[in-house]
């Protein structure tokens, strides 16, 4: 897949099982339509080939979100969407990985936190 697959204004939300639709869409807001899917039912990787989601949130309760994250990292190529972890447990959303030819806005660098 390349970049250019990757453009459907739509977000692939992938949570686990103790995370809640309605939490997630509390958190998330409405930007973009949000499908949901879960790491359970293993149909993930078939939203994100037929949705082709400019944006990938995985959702957890707790830390796990950053480390199914970067599995998903490694499962796709290069050429990924932006993908953000969304634990219930902090209070931010973090971008675990920006994708191809995106940008982030932010209102100031005390907006901005490397980790």
């Amino acid at each position: 897949m390349d970049a250019t697959t990757f453009t459907e204004r739509v977000c692939v939300v992938i949570q686990s099982s103790d995370v809640s639709d309605d939490e997630v869409r509390r958190r998330l807001g409405s930007a973009l339509p949000l499908k949901f899917t879960r790491w359970e039912d293993r149909a993930y990787m078939a939203a994100i080939r037929s949705l082709r989601p400019r944006v990938i949130v995985v959702a957890a309760a707790d830390e796990r979100a950053a480390d199914y994250a970067a599995l998903l990292g490694a499962l796709l190529d290069s050429d990924a969407p932006t993908i953000a972890t969304l634990a219930l447990s902090r209070e931010h959303i973090f971008i675990q990985q920006l994708g191809a030819g995106e940008q982030a806005q932010i209102l100031s660098l005390d907006d901005l936190l490397l980790r």
